[in-house]
């Protein structure tokens, strides 16, 4: 859970073992397991999707790439590993997966080949 604004009381578990904690704006809460955590976060990496728009903050191309896997169903391949580490920063349409690839294209100098659902990422131009 992310909040963006306003305040919010949030009670987590059963019984005996319930968590509470109170969320302020930018405040984001993660249950794992049965371990309730508070840290901050940046509200406009969160509710960037309202916009169709993608956010990345030092982003790595692995990360990039799952995400356009699970999203648009491309398959992301990389001529060397090291690409995968390359990192990413900026604000982007989430609309057209062609208009990401452009992005990353100019954005890192690599060289990206798509036919159909598969994308190869190549080193600097």
């Amino acid at each position: 859970v992310m909040l963006q604004e306003g305040k919010v009381n949030l009670e987590v578990g059963r019984q005996r073992s319930v968590q509470m904690m109170t969320l302020h704006p930018g405040d984001l809460a993660i249950l794992k397991g049965s371990r309730l955590t508070k840290r901050k976060v940046k509200p406009v990496e969160y509710s960037a999707w309202k916009e169709h728009r993608l956010f990345f903050d030092q982003t790595h191309l692995g990360e990039i790439a799952r995400m356009l896997e699970d999203t648009y169903g491309l398959r992301v391949i990389f001529a060397t590993d090291s690409l995968a580490h390359r990192k990413l920063s900026g604000a982007i349409s989430s609309e057209n997966p062609d208009d990401i690839l452009k992005a990353i294209e100019e954005s890192l100098s690599v060289t990206i080949t798509r036919q159909g659902t598969n994308v190869v990422l190549i080193g600097d131009h």
